[in-house]
């Protein structure tokens, strides 16, 4: 296992980079993130930024437990377009 960054809700549930590798079962391409998030290939980066913060708010393991998948994928897909900006 390498070790990484964790990210962690308030309720104290983390989300290892790890656990967000595992739990996509296709690898993540520029096509995909932007499919996740819901917004055109041509989106800028405030328009990406507000897909994100509402999936995050959707689908946040304090609120929905059942979707920590969704929610780990809508953070692997916006990391991956961030570093396009």
């Amino acid at each position: 296992m390498r070790s990484g960054c964790f990210y962690h809700t308030a309720k104290g549930i983390y989300l290892s980079l790890d656990e967000v590798c595992i739990t996509m079962v296709e690898p993540m391409t520029k096509e995909r993130a932007y499919k996740i998030l819901g917004v055109d290939e041509s989106a800028d980066f405030s328009e990406l930024s507000l897909a994100f913060r509402n999936l995050r708010e959707k689908y946040h393991p304090d609120k929905n437990p059942a979707f920590r998948k969704e929610y780990a994928e809508a953070m692997a897909a916006f990391e991956l377009l961030q570093r396009e900006y």
